[in-house]
């Protein structure tokens, strides 16, 4: 038999009872602490400060006890359809199939999610912002800005307001555009070099043929 549906002892919680059965001792409960009250105002004048303390935690440990059952109860009956045919009252087929109440269900469901999204949002905003390093990295800042401008404007979802006009699309960062004009004035250099050389060669074979 499932006892999930039971209810635990106050006094004893490896002893299981019915529901019915902890209705009659809220019943019971409930007589014994109306009688300490009642007996509690009549006597209350004769009471020394020891006894009125005593009779008063034992009214409060009363509530507590009946408190305890009357949750129980109202859990059972938020958890389980009724059933006058059963011996306990109602049906031991949970309406929910986890077992569980509203509150412990959007803690399982709707606040993993909310965590998902959280987790999700911040991995979007680091990708986001590691290629926007890269892209700003790749391309020249002054001969490809209008690239620059473009890739941007698709990763953060606007507008590219600059116009990319004859700049290559091919990433030559800043570095390669300065090798490259570096190369350049080198390859200038040499041509330059070479063209002394081969003056100074024509000089020097028109030197010895004469």
């Amino acid at each position: 038999m499932n006892t999930a549906p039971l209810i635990k002892d106050y006094h004893t919680p490896s002893i299981l009872v019915s529901i019915k059965e902890a209705k009659e001792f809220i019943e019971d409960l409930l007589k014994e602490n109306n009688n300490n009250k009642v007996y509690y105002t009549r006597h209350k004048a004769t009471f020394t400060q020891e006894e009125e303390k005593e009779i008063i935690l034992e009214i409060e440990n009363i509530q507590d006890e009946i408190d305890y059952y009357e949750t129980c109860i109202s859990h059972i009956q938020q958890t389980y359809e009724d059933n006058p045919e059963s011996r306990y009252g109602y049906s031991l087929i949970s309406t929910n199939p986890s077992g569980d109440n509203k509150e412990e269900e959007e803690k399982e469901v709707v606040h993993p999610v909310s965590e998902k999204n959280d987790e999700l949002e911040g991995k979007i905003n680091r990708i986001e912002e590691v290629v926007y390093q890269l892209v700003g990295g790749l391309f020249n800042h002054e001969t490809q800005f209008g690239i620059i401008d473009s890739h941007n404007a698709c990763l953060f979802g606007r507008e590219s307001s600059s116009s990319i006009g004859n700049q290559s699309v091919y990433p030559t960062t800043r570095q390669g555009d300065a090798n490259e004009e570096e190369i350049r004035l080198l390859k200038l250099q040499v041509s330059k070099l070479e063209g002394t050389v081969n003056i100074l060669m024509q000089l020097l074979s028109e030197k010895i043929n004469k």
